[in-house]
């Protein structure tokens, strides 16, 4: 059995699936759409304010969570790191990929 999908996994895939999305920062994502916990996707906002360019997407002042993690939980506390930065990854391997080269974790990547 698989594990349930999460928001950033689904990020993952919005990301590969929609060119906007591969535009944006994961904190960035609330403000365009929204997280449907029936089907555990992201579907694109209804109401807002027209993006320009973009047919049937919508844009609000929408915040997202993004928890804080404890540095002494180290793999997680890079991970973080890691993903704030970046727009449109589309994987773990890619969010640890650094100059071509796949680092073994967060950590490292992160200090690349």
């Amino acid at each position: 059995m698989s594990p349930l999908p999460t928001t950033l996994t689904e990020f993952f895939t919005l990301c590969r699936n929609n060119t906007f999305a591969r535009t944006l920062l994961y904190s960035e994502v609330p403000t365009y759409f929204t997280w449907n916990t029936s089907t555990r996707k992201f579907q694109p906002r209804k109401q807002g304010r027209a993006v320009q360019g973009h047919l049937n997407l919508y844009t609000t002042d929408a915040l997202g969570r993004l928890y804080t993690v404890h540095p002494n939980n180290a793999e997680c506390f890079y991970h973080k790191i890691i993903i704030n930065p970046g727009s449109g990854p589309t994987s773990f391997q890619e969010l640890k990929t650094v100059n071509g080269h796949v680092c073994a974790t967060f950590c490292e990547a992160c200090q690349k």
